[in-house]
């Protein structure tokens, strides 16, 4: 009897998560109705963990996904406290994104937020990323990185401010393009842009800049000096070109476009400024190329791994899944840089800019 009320609340808490979570109604609702067949796990039964009888990958790959959301709830949940437009959509990664996995047989799906300061999300946006754009780029034979930064911007300046950039940046390529078509050269410049955007503590100031991947020398410094001319006040040695170095290059460009961490701290409100300012923006922009792939990750992802077939609802409790026996499915355990990390690093400061 047990094992068949706890395959029908399976199925029923399954198809309850894939619907689209409405931000409009409590993000708790389907939570409560799942943890109808959780129980609080006593120490003895926590000890009967059958994960280390899994590949060494397989519970690498695990803890790196536990890590991963126990860093994300650390700080969307001080996000989440603030007066933002973006309030709804921080409840819905920390109460919403991978909370439940769910497991049939050996594969596991789980729902997603696709908010790109979750990093759960990103790790897989990132991947996705790379295998979608790297035999494109591969064929660019001579392929350089370039970075492209303007002067710090204070907070009330940094959405227009990443307007105007892309605008440029796209300007440049038509301008470039048409000169090099006026030369008889029928080859339009190829590669891929990045925005990107730091948080300056000291200054309290923001620093949006662009990197991006071109074919050929001659065009990475063309598009140099044309960024130069629509920005005078930039410093020209900060413009930086180097030969790309193909798989470190990819990662380097596809990483995160913001960091969550600021000299070892996380500074809530200036982050809200920059996930604000960079919202509806294209993160990732191909040119001369055909787009290989989109940014979004899939509303549920399916990970094969080697445990044990069953019919399992995993349920994020502090620091990892647990199922309705107490059974842990990563154990993970935050070591002392992380908790120094989220329990002492996440900072407050005085940002205002206009809702």
């Amino acid at each position: 009897m047990e094992r068949t009320n706890i395959q029908t609340n399976f199925e029923n808490s399954k198809k309850k998560s894939s619907k689209k979570i409405d931000e409009k109604k409590p993000l708790l609702d389907t939570l409560a109705q799942l943890a109808t067949t959780y129980v609080k796990p006593s120490p003895d039964v926590q000890k009967l963990n059958k994960l280390e009888q899994l590949p060494t990958n397989t519970r690498q790959t695990l803890a790196r996904r536990a890590k991963a959301k126990y860093f994300t709830q650390s700080y969307t949940k001080q996000l989440a406290m603030l007066n933002s437009p973006l309030k709804k959509s921080y409840n819905n990664t920390y109460f919403g994104c991978s909370n439940v996995l769910f497991q049939e047989g050996k594969k596991i799906t789980s729902n997603y937020c696709n908010n790109r300061w979750c990093v759960v999300c990103n790790r897989i946006r990132t991947a996705k990323l790379i295998l979608g754009y790297k035999d494109e780029l591969k064929k660019l034979p001579d392929l350089y990185f370039c970075t492209l930064t303007i002067p710090n911007v204070p907070a009330n300046m940094l959405k227009k401010t990443i307007e105007n950039m892309l605008k440029t940046f796209g300007i440049i390529i038509k301008t470039l393009n048409k000169r090099k078509k006026r030369a008889g050269d029928k080859n339009k410049l190829k590669g891929l842009r990045k925005i990107e955007c730091t948080f300056n503590d000291v200054a309290i100031t923001f620093h949006p800049h662009i990197h991006f991947l071109i074919e050929g020398y001659q065009n990475a410094v063309d598009f140099k000096n044309e960024w130069l001319k629509h920005y005078p006040d930039a410093l020209p040695f900060l413009q930086n070109i180097k030969k790309a170095d193909g798989e470190g290059t990819f990662i380097e460009l596809f990483k995160y476009y913001t960091k969550i961490i600021t000299n070892n701290v996380m500074y809530i409100e200036a982050l809200d400024v920059i996930f604000r300012a960079m919202r509806g923006k294209r993160v990732y922009q191909p040119f001369g190329l055909k787009k290989c792939i989109s940014e979004d990750i899939d509303a549920i992802n399916a990970q094969i791994t080697d445990l044990e077939e069953a019919e399992k609802i995993w349920m994020w409790e502090e620091n990892d899944w647990v199922d309705y026996t107490g059974e842990r499915l990563t154990n993970y355990v935050p070591d002392e840089t992380m908790n120094e990390l989220v329990n002492k690093n996440i900072k407050h400061i005085d940002i205002k800019i206009q809702q």
